[in-house]
C-alpha cells in the first residue's frame, strides 16, 4: 500500500469514529458541554412510552459502542481490514436506531389536541435532533403543529358565526357586555396559542410561520370589525 492510500485510508477511518461520535450525541445526548442524558422531562399522554422508547434506543447504541470497545484489534491501523465489516454492522443498526426514533417522534404527537403541547414536545425534539434523517422528520412536524394552530382558528371562527347574534351568556350577564366578553376570549385564546408559536418561531418553518400569521391578523379584523346585530 503506498503512503498516499495510507493516508487517504487513515482520514476515512477517522471519519468513521466521527460518525461514531455524532452517534453518541444523537443516541446517547453526549457531547463535551452535557453530562446529564436522563430522559425525564418528557411529559403528557405519550410521555411515559416516549421516554420508554429512548431508553430502549440508549440501550441498544450501547451495545454497539460495547461491541466496538471489545474489538480485538488497533482500529487506526489500515492495514487491518476487519474494520470495515465492524463499521458496516454499527452503520446498519444507527440506520435501524434512526427508523425507531422516527417512529417514536411521529408517536409522541399521537394524542397532542393542543397548540401548547404541540409547540412543547415539538421544541423538544428540535433540541435532540443531530443527524440529518431525525431533522428531517422534525422539519416535518412543522406543517402539523400549524395545520392544528389553523384548525383550532377555524374551529374559533365556526363557534363565533354561529354564535354572534345569540352569544351564550350566563343569566346574570348584561346583553352588550357580556357579548364583548365573549368574544374577546376567544380572541385570547387564539392569541395565547398564537403568542407560543411566535416564540418558536426559530425552530419553525418560516413559510409557514408567514401563513399562519396572515390567518391570525385575519381573524382578528373579523372580530374587531365584526358587527352583533
Amino acid at each position: 500500500m503506498s503512503i498516499f492510500a495510507q493516508t487517504d485510508a487513515f482520514v476515512q477511518r477517522c471519519r468513521d469514529l466521527l460518525e461514531v461520535c455524532e452517534g453518541q450525541i444523537q443516541f446517547r445526548r453526549k457531547s463535551y458541554t452535557t453530562e446529564d442524558n436522563s430522559v425525564s422531562f418528557f411529559k403528557g399522554v405519550r410521555g411515559q412510552e416516549v421516554t420508554k422508547s429512548l431508553v430502549a434506543i440508549q440501550n441498544q447504541f450501547d451495545n454497539q459502542i460495547s461491541r466496538l470497545r471489545s474489538l480485538k484489534y488497533q482500529i487506526l491501523d489500515v492495514k487491518l481490514s476487519h474494520w470495515h465489516e465492524d463499521f458496516n454492522i454499527f452503520k446498519n443498526s444507527v440506520k435501524d436506531l434512526e427508523v425507531m426514533y422516527t417512529n417514536m417522534i411521529s408517536v409522541s404527537f399521537e394524542g397532542v389536541n393542543c397548540v401548547a403541547e404541540a409547540v412543547g414536545v415539538l421544541q423538544i425534539f428540535q433540541s435532540l435532533a443531530k443527524r440529518d434523517a431525525i431533522k428531517r422528520c422534525v422539519e416535518k412536524k412543522n406543517s402539523d403543529l400549524y395545520l392544528l394552530f389553523i384548525h383550532d382558528v377555524e374551529e374559533v371562527r365556526r363557534e363565533f358565526d354561529e354564535n354572534r347574534r345569540a352569544p351564550p351568556l350566563r343569566n346574570n350577564e348584561p346583553h352588550w357586555a357580556g357579548s364583548a366578553l365573549w368574544a374577546a376570549s376567544l380572541a385570547q385564546n387564539v392569541q395565547h396559542s398564537w403568542s407560543l408559536l411566535r416564540a418558536a418561531s426559530c425552530c419553525l418553518c418560516f413559510l409557514f410561520f408567514r401563513l399562519v400569521k396572515f390567518r391570525i391578523v385575519w381573524l382578528s379584523q373579523v372580530f374587531y370589525g365584526c358587527r352583533w346585530y
